[in-house]
Order: C-alpha cells, then structure tokens, then sequence
C-alpha cells in the first residue's frame, strides 16, 4: 500500500532467495525438491503466498536462476494476523471499502464473498480461492470438512441466539469438543452470536459434585467450605459451584460466588432461584444447564436467568455440506 516496495515486491524478493536457493542446492546440502518455508507475522504471511501461488519459474528465461521452480512442499506460519477476512481488516482500518490492493495480496476472500457469520443460501457462494490446481485439490476435502464442521456449529449457535433473543439471556458453550479443535469450535460459537465458557481447567473455578465427594466434603456446610477453598486460592478468576436442589442453591446464595450453575433444574424451579437471588444477593448471575435443547431454550430463557450453556452446540452440530467447484 506505500509508494516503495509496491506489492508484490516483498514476496518476489522471497521468490528469488528459494530459487537461488534451488539452484545452489548441491553447494548448501539441500534436497531441492524437499523445501519448506516457515516465518512470523509478515514473515507468515509471505509463506503463505508462496505456498499457494502459482509457479513463478520461467522456463524460457536466460538466467539459470529464474528457471528454478518457487513451488513449497510444507509451510509452517506461526504468529500469522488474527484474520484474512477483508471484510474484517476493512473494519479495522475504519474504512467500509476494501482496497484493491488487500484482495491482489491474499487472493480470496473479496467482495463478492460471504463474511464471517453471514447467513447464506444453498447454492451461494461462500468463498473464493486462487491458486495452483493441484495444491488446491490437495487440500480441498480438508477445507472443506473444517469449514462444514465450523458452519455446522455456527449456525446452531445462531439458531439457538435467535429462540433465545427476546430475554437478556448470554448463550454460552461447554467444553465438550472435539479434541484437537476446542479453539476453532468456540471461536465458531462466537460467529454464531454465542458466548464462550472456560477453555480448560485454568481458567476458572467450577465446583461440581466430584470435586466435593473428593475431598470429603459432605453435609450443608459442604458449599460453604468449598466455596470458601476456592475463594483463597481463585486470585482474579471466577468462582462458579453446580448445584441440582433449591435447597442446594440457598447454601451456595449465601456462601456468595461468582455464579451459580442450575443443573438439570425445571423452568419452574430455575424461576423460583431467580426470584430468591434478586432477593438476596442480585450480584450473582445464575446459569442454567443441563439437557438444554433449541426446543425447550425458550422457555428456560424466559425463566429470568443470565445465562444459558449448552454442550450441544459443538458436539450435536450438523456439519454443513460444501462442495468446491473449479472454474
């Protein structure tokens, strides 16, 4: 975008080192048919140009050197932006236009592309991708079950935000995910119009039955002490404690956590916990769970409570079926 070094200056630059590279190969100790390249931030996304371009070798030029082939076999970016969608980065420049020269550099993605978290019809065009046929073909059936998977979770998020979205409720996910993809199913969660729970363990104080039976605690003073545990080791995280009685929810009210987590309670029973927390302590938010369906989300959310999680909305989503098409 400035007036030295114009695109593509720094990925031709990058071009011309693996090929001299290539053509050097016997006097570096290199196999030229097995070369990879790896950087961070611009660094990534130069690698990730020269992984998905065409060929630039020239076969015809007089220079030995131009001749040599810039294709990659593997590429490993790391510390890469946050998005390639232009429609985000547009958003962050404060412009709704998108410059000519973003949708020239990343080669998808332009205008005529859904964004993020745009709902679409069957048949639309989703996105676009240009590149070398094979390398295209050769990540299709892998790019295509990510983005079926994502767009399966996202539009369940969506689904279950709408049925919800007359009452001041957050929808939020669990930590039942796939393993491997919990990162990429909750940031899914999130385009749907969901609210991510914990990532893990570290993140947050969550009090369940097998952590009391665990350490012994039993009785009705069990809450109390549990919750008191946490409190002295929790520093800045939140305290939450699951309970399944109203009888329960009165020790956990007064003990006073961060939330309190109403498992498997019906509508009736959730709204009798709200009307007893305004009472008390309206600081608390209460989160229902527990067998949450798009069916019965409605009326749970009706019920006054802050929040609502589901597991649902990453291990039961239907993945939506893409298909690519070359042009």
């Amino acid at each position: 975008l400035s007036d030295t070094a114009i695109y593509p200056a720094q990925m031709i630059d990058s071009a011309r080192a693996l090929q001299f590279l290539r053509l050097n190969a016997a006097r570096y100790g290199i196999d030229p048919a097995r070369v990879g390249a790896f950087g961070s931030s611009a660094g990534s996304g130069i690698s990730q140009w020269l992984a998905f371009r065409d060929d630039l070798a020239d076969p015809k030029s007089p220079l030995p050197m131009l001749r040599q082939s810039t294709r990659l076999q593997a590429v490993a970016p790391y510390n890469a932006q946050a998005s390639y969608d232009l429609r985000y980065i547009s958003k962050l420049m404060g412009s709704d236009k998108i410059h000519p020269a973003l949708i020239s550099f990343f080669g998808m993605n332009g205008p005529e592309d859904a964004a993020e978290g745009q709902a679409v019809v069957c048949g639309a065009r989703v996105v676009t991708v240009r590149g070398p046929a094979a390398a295209i073909l050769s990540g299709e059936r892998t790019a295509l079950n990510f983005l079926g998977r994502l767009s399966g979770i996202a539009t369940l998020t969506a689904n279950v935000c709408r049925q919800a979205g007359r009452f001041p409720v957050r929808i939020l996910d669990t930590r039942k995910t796939t393993p491997g993809l919990r990162a990429l199913e909750k940031y899914a969660v999130r385009v749907g119009g969901g609210v991510n729970h914990r990532f893990g363990l570290y993140d947050q104080f969550l009090i369940k039955d097998n952590h009391l039976s665990l350490f012994g605690e039993c009785g009705p003073q069990a809450i109390a002490r549990s919750i008191e545990r946490a409190r002295r080791c929790a520093g800045k995280k939140l305290i939450e404690i699951e309970v399944t009685t109203l009888e329960h929810f009165r020790l956990a009210l007064a003990a006073g956590p961060d939330i309190i987590l109403l498992d498997n309670m019906p509508p009736a029973q959730i709204r009798r916990a709200v009307a007893m927390r305004d009472t008390a302590r309206r600081s608390i938010l209460l989160e229902a769970s527990g067998n949450v369906t798009a069916r019965n989300i409605t009326r749970i959310a009706r019920t006054g409570v802050d929040r609502i999680s589901l597991g649902s909305l990453t291990h039961s989503a239907i993945n939506v079926d893409y298909s690519l098409q070359m042009c």
